[in-house]
């Protein structure tokens, strides 16, 4: 793994970004996972970086957007 070091500069076109934040939100669906905490914690790194505008947008889009997940059968192991 990379034991806290800095990764490179990323960049994303507004489509990307977009997906990105579209998919975290699909992922509060599961019920458990052990990556929870690093969902939200990805969420807030992006949104911290991102131009007021673009920020705007996909906050109003996280609103706006719902998700409803199905009750998951067996109970997972993490």
């Amino acid at each position: 793994m990379l034991e806290n070091q800095l990764l490179p500069p990323i960049y994303f076109s507004n489509n990307e970004l977009h997906s990105i934040f579209f998919s975290l939100q699909l992922l509060k669906t599961l019920l458990k996972t052990p990556f929870d905490k690093d969902y939200k914690e990805i969420k807030e790194k992006l949104l911290a970086i991102l131009p007021k505008k673009q920020k705007e947008m996909v906050q109003q889009a996280d609103q706006v957007i719902q998700f409803v997940g199905t009750n998951q059968k067996k109970n997972l192991l993490f």
